[in-house]
């Protein structure tokens, strides 16, 4: 998070389900072999808001993100 002249720039990423196969395909395994010893920790490691039994849709969590930054900065925001 970075703040500066009243602007506030946020970077990160919610997931809402964890890309396991997206993964394979993109990152290298740390250890030469297939890399599914590494999924398979990243899958026991790491998980989006689905997986966890929170089913919500990037529109719903759109949605909260704004309201929740228009009340904690006192803000509204508009489109």
């Amino acid at each position: 998070q970075l703040r500066r002249g009243g602007a506030l720039l946020q970077h990160g990423a919610i997931l809402l389900a964890l890309p396991l196969e997206l993964y394979r395909q993109v990152l290298r395994p740390p250890a030469a072999g297939d890399g599914s010893a590494y999924l398979e920790l990243l899958g026991r490691e790491a998980a989006g808001l689905n997986d966890l039994g929170y089913p919500v849709t990037g529109a719903d969590l759109a949605a909260a993100l704004v309201q929740g930054f228009a009340k904690i900065l006192s803000v509204t925001f508009k489109q």
